[in-house]
């Protein structure tokens, strides 16, 4: 199933709003009810595959980051025993 990203420009906000749907149908429901609410709103439905998704993005590089940091941790020990032993 393809996830489908909302984006919402709508005359009551200063910007636009995104928002990541799990369907495409449910992107499209969404879409009708925000219609109802503002006729003037600019609503779009945006195929969405994983590789696109911004916070699967910024989630793969925190856990990079993450494991760089333990991985410095590591070493930091890992020397200071052998200085501790020497």
């Amino acid at each position: 199933m393809l996830k489908a990203l909302m984006i919402v420009v709508a005359t009551i906000s200063s910007g636009e709003v995104r928002t990541t749907m799990n369907s495409m149908d449910e992107c499209l429901e969404a879409k009708q009810m925000i219609m109802k609410q503002d006729a003037n709103a600019k609503v779009l439905c945006i195929p969405q595959t994983p590789e696109e998704s911004e916070y699967a993005k910024m989630q793969e590089f925190f856990d990079m980051f993450l494991m760089m940091i333990d991985s410095l941790e590591n070493y930091q020990e890992m020397r200071q025993e052998r200085i501790m032993h020497e």
